[in-house]
């Protein structure tokens, strides 16, 4: 509980430096502070539990012990978190003067964005030790992360990475700019090219995933604006139309791929969106299902890995009292952390009556935790 409470100050602390941002204002020597505290706190933490996975289990077997899916996910995020928030307060200290602009996040706004979306997931995931929450959602965040989910979304990335390849093949202007007389590779982002690179592969991304389309930003091309009438606003009447949106005129050498775009933008449609997609919905769906007849199970799992993150961060206090001599000194011990299954019931369609807590076929899927 401790812990949700300093995330939400930290939660709390990051919107009021976007609230100054917006302002060209230096954040509050408050927000400063408390962010300096959580950044220690979290470091702090993560320093304790990776050296007590090292006292415990010893550095051959440290990597097989804490390279679980739930550090795998959430370290990466945690670090990118520290590391940002400690260059920007070290390069943004806070100022009463209203004449000081926060510089560094002016220069780099996406940044706290990032940092942000990344604590927030943090903050979220951590939510789910909540009994109500976690009891319901955890089975669709391990469905998300199943082994069969992950490689059937790198095979759908995939698929979405061939089509641009396709798409690239054709000549249309506004995706690319390659000055005359250069060569090579390297101008294909000269003169920041990369902008329209990445202009052409947000047009397939929206087309294969998410289904937004437009034929005429397909094609290189833009709706034209047609005058009907005279622009004289002080001669016009209410609701007179002076103009109206009608296809382009298709000027060479937009002629040449303009049915070939058409062919390819239903071939994309129909594979991609259309069924890939689909089975993509129909596998996550399958999968659920399986987790969910688990979930008391998925919930005790998920909780063990916070209790025993907890029980790292009392080790070194305990060490510390047996060498003072508060505390007798003992052989190194371990804890176990376990449970019974005769717990845990079958909760798929109804049913009340025992049965198996896991599945047999299932013991090396992929966990996330």
């Amino acid at each position: 509980m401790f812990n949700r409470c300093v995330d939400l100050c930290y939660l709390t602390a990051l919107a009021t430096v976007g609230f100054r941002l917006r302002q060209d204002r230096t954040m509050w020597w408050g927000s400063y502070l408390v962010l300096w505290f959580c950044v220690l706190k979290s470091a702090t933490g993560q320093i304790v539990d990776i050296g007590m996975h090292v006292w415990q289990y010893g550095l051959p077997q440290f990597f097989e012990k804490w390279r679980t899916p739930w550090n795998v996910t959430v370290f990466p995020a945690e670090a990118f978190v520290l590391v940002s928030l400690f260059v920007l307060l070290w390069d943004s200290q806070p100022s009463d003067d209203p004449d000081v602009e926060p510089v560094f996040l002016k220069r780099h706004p996406v940044w706290l964005a990032y940092v942000c979306g990344a604590k927030w997931f943090e903050f979220l995931a951590s939510c789910l030790c909540i009994r109500s929450l976690g009891i319901h959602v955890l089975p669709a965040v391990n469905a998300m992360f199943s082994k069969e989910s992950v490689w059937f979304l790198v095979f759908v990335l995939f698929c979405v990475g061939a089509d641009f390849g396709d798409y690239y093949m054709f000549p249309i202007p506004e995706n690319y700019k390659i000055g005359r007389g250069t060569h090579g590779w390297g101008t294909m982002f000269a003169n920041e090219g990369w902008r329209e690179f990445l202009f052409g592969v947000m047009k397939i991304f929206r087309l294969d995933i998410m289904g937004d389309f437009d034929l005429w930003e397909l094609q290189g091309l833009d709706p034209e604006i047609k005058t009907t009438a005279e622009w004289d606003t002080s001669k016009l009447r209410n609701d007179t139309e002076v103009a109206y949106m009608d296809e382009p005129h298709i000027p060479m050498p937009y002629r040449r791929w303009h049915y070939g775009i058409r062919a390819f933008f239903i071939f994309s449609c129909i594979l991609i969106h259309l069924m890939i997609m689909n089975v993509y919905i129909g596998l996550l769906t399958k999968i659920y299902e399986k987790r969910a007849s688990k979930k008391r199970q998925l919930l005790a799992e998920f909780r063990m890995v916070f209790a025993l993150k907890q029980l790292h961060c009392r080790l070194p206090v305990a060490e510390l009292r047996k060498r003072l001599g508060i505390a007798p000194r003992e052989e190194r011990s371990g804890v176990w952390i376990s449970y019974d299954p005769e717990l845990f019931r079958n909760e798929s369609h109804g049913q009340s009556g025992r049965g198996q807590i896991s599945d047999p076929e299932d013991e090396e899927g992929l966990h996330f935790y």
